[in-house]
């Protein structure tokens, strides 16, 4: 693929997670893709498909609405995707929890494979997992629930 059809692609993922729709954005994954929170202490995670479906899932419980990211860059090369992203989620209990973002895309066979993300464990710890009990850092627990 070319690096403007894998950008396509991981576009397509961002744009459906960004409206809750997140078979929509989960298609445009393999069998076999990988959300690898990259931080060192918290936000450290590997979630599969199923795990992945039921964190983004849980957010309902916290978010007001939806959780949009904004993308201000895209770069590819090589059957990656590198992507600087922001977000600002309204809250159900108080101020909107915004964060910045470095997404590391690999694709294979037109499908984002691999999703390395890169955030402020900070913000993470102090304005999102104190909010809603860490279902991320609990995807394996909810994964087993939901299915």
């Amino acid at each position: 693929m070319s690096t403007e059809s894998d950008k396509q692609v991981v576009r397509a993922y961002f744009e459906a997670f960004s409206e809750n729709r997140f078979d929509d954005a989960l298609a445009q994954t393999s069998d076999d893709f990988q959300l690898l929170g990259r931080g060192k202490r918290v936000n450290n995670h590997v979630m599969d498909k199923a795990q992945c479906r039921a964190a983004f899932e849980a957010m309902g419980r916290v978010i007001a609405s939806r959780f949009p990211l904004t993308i201000h860059s895209m770069t590819a090369e090589d059957g990656r995707v590198a992507v600087q992203a922001t977000s600002k989620v309204p809250m159900k209990d108080g101020p909107d929890y915004e964060n910045n973002y470095i997404f590391l895309c690999t694709l294979r066979d037109g499908k984002i494979a691999t999703m390395e993300e890169y955030a402020c464990t900070h913000t993470v710890v102090t304005d999102m997992n104190s909010r809603r009990g860490g279902p991320v850092e609990q995807a394996a627990e909810l994964a087993a629930t939901a299915g």
